[in-house]
């Protein structure tokens, strides 16, 4: 009966100019944080840095290792202000980031979400990889202040079943 309270809410809350990400208040806790995961890769797939700032606090980061031209392994770390300026600005197709399986893990006021992904550039598989994705609970709700990633370009799977 609560779902069914949960979804009214919802699609009343869409239906008159209000977002998910606004309405997550209401949610349980596992629901709210994948919705405003949910929300980031949407405006990234969409170009759109307005949803995407809906989903993050302001000093979010996205940092993750990288590999050297010589193969060794560094970190790098990009503010998230800047990740959101080359999405909006992006040549080609549109940055479609697919996740599978995520793993939601909450305590308090702090959430991470483990999820493995693939990335497509328009409709060109690009790369795979796992998202650690660290969410605060704010006043205004969950938002991302952290993600870090990984990017394989090989052995990737070939997955069977559509995104979640």
């Amino acid at each position: 009966m609560k779902n069914r309270y949960l979804a009214s809410a919802l699609f009343v809350a869409t239906l008159f100019g209000g977002s998910p990400v606004a309405a997550q208040i209401e949610q349980e806790p596992t629901v709210a944080v994948i919705g405003t995961v949910r929300t980031f890769f949407k405006g990234m797939h969409v170009r759109d840095t307005s949803l995407m700032r809906l989903a993050v606090d302001s000093v979010a980061t996205l940092t993750g290792p990288g590999l050297t031209r010589n193969g060794s392994v560094i970190v790098r770390a990009l503010p998230m202000h800047a990740f959101m300026a080359a999405v909006a600005s992006a040549k080609g197709g549109a940055w479609d980031e697919r996740i599978y399986t995520p793993e939601v893990r909450i305590s308090g006021y702090l959430a991470t979400v483990w999820v493995q992904y693939d990335f497509y550039d328009g409709t060109v598989f690009h790369h795979c990889g796992v998202d650690a994705i660290q969410l605060a609970k704010t006043s205004s709700g969950w938002r991302i202040f952290q993600i870090a990633d990984t990017e394989v370009k090989e052995n990737c799977p070939k997955r069977t079943s559509p995104p979640t």
